[in-house]
């Protein structure tokens, strides 16, 4: 989200690690891995700059009702996000459990 609201910066992952408050060596492996995921380019400089440039229209489509409902229900996706991850993915798998009501 970070990104994505400064889409016209260069990051660097000490800088984002610096705004998010997470360590830079993190921070790195996600930027990439979001890079990989087709959210981000990066330049061939070392160290190397991100920006927030989605690969599709679909992609960045996505991203938006993403922001969209951050926006609306910050406590319930914050919550989620600092959750544990037995508690994310039984909470993500009940959502898809059928109820009979």
């Amino acid at each position: 989200m970070l990104l994505r609201t400064h889409r016209a910066v260069e990051w660097s992952a000490d800088t984002v690690a610096a705004r998010l408050y997470i360590k830079a060596d993190e921070t790195l492996l996600w930027l990439e891995r979001l890079c990989g995921n087709g959210l981000l380019n990066s330049n061939c400089e070392s160290p190397p700059l991100y920006r927030y440039q989605p690969r599709s229209m679909e992609l960045e489509q996505t991203v938006d009702r993403l922001a969209d409902v951050y926006a609306k229900q910050l406590v319930p996706v914050t919550n989620l996000i600092h959750s544990k991850p037995r508690t994310r993915v039984r909470e993500f798998a009940d959502a898809f459990k059928l109820r009979q009501d």
